[in-house]
């Protein structure tokens, strides 16, 4: 009795094996399987890693270039600026000179011949930051008091509004809220009529303009102050002078 059920429990026992068997090389191939995806990912992720930091070199040099090529190109400015002041003021900050070049970064539509020409004739041609002209202007860009309070509570330039003694001398500080106040007069009123307003009223620059854009040149002119048509006409003529030295 016991040998034949020992001879019949052998092929079950076979049977069991085989399946485990079959089992075992099942798990096997889905585990080799999956080894191999997983060193492909590697693979892959490893080149995706090699070729980002291989780009993000790339970034980095350009980048660098651009930097220099910047700090080049603004110490040229910075230098040109700082030269052109000193023939009238050989006490001024090298400062000015950085301070005006910034402004022609920030504001599109001006430039540093434009800034001297008007700082030159602002300050009758001495670049002092204490001058004072007898309607009670101050400072290198003629900033009224009431007007440069005003701009500086506009312009979001975080100029702390203390006293017009204190802001309007500090040479930086006049030519970034000056420079704030050139640049909003000129895009709503273009060049000219920037300027008519930047020495006279407001109220006649829309006018001014309308004027210019439809060929009354005399017409426009006429409608402004003495003072303003001169004072137009000389930062202009000084303006395109310095245009024609920069170019050549």
């Amino acid at each position: 009795m016991n040998r034949r059920k020992l001879t019949q429990a052998g092929p079950i026992t076979n049977s069991c094996s085989l399946g485990i068997t079959l089992w075992l090389a099942t798990v096997m191939f889905f585990v080799g399987v999956l080894a191999s995806n997983y060193l492909d990912i590697l693979r892959l992720s490893k080149t995706d890693l090699e070729s980002q930091v291989s780009n993000l070199a790339v970034m980095e040099r350009r980048l660098e270039r651009v930097e220099i090529q910047y700090q080049t190109e603004f110490e040229k400015k910075v230098a040109w600026t700082y030269a052109y002041m000193l023939q009238y003021n050989s006490a001024i900050s090298i400062e000015v000179a950085r301070t005006i070049v910034s402004q022609t970064y920030t504001y599109k539509n001006l430039n540093i011949e434009l800034i001297c020409a008007l700082g030159t004739h602002e300050s009758a041609a001495t670049w002092d930051p204490d001058i004072r002209s007898h309607m009670g202007a101050i400072g290198l860009l003629q900033i009224m008091p009431s007007t440069g309070e005003y701009l500086a509570q506009i312009s979001k330039l975080d100029i702390p509004w203390t006293n017009a003694e204190e802001v309007l001398t500090d040479p930086i500080l006049n030519i970034r809220l000056g420079c704030f106040y050139l640049s909003m007069l000129i895009d709503r009123y273009g060049l000219k009529g920037g300027l008519a307003c930047y020495n006279g009223p407001h109220a006649l620059g829309r006018q001014f303009r309308i004027l210019l854009a439809s060929g009354q040149t005399t017409e426009a002119y006429e409608i402004l102050m003495p003072e303003t048509r001169g004072f137009i006409t000389h930062v202009l003529k000084r303006y395109n002078s310095l245009l024609k030295l920069t170019a050549s």
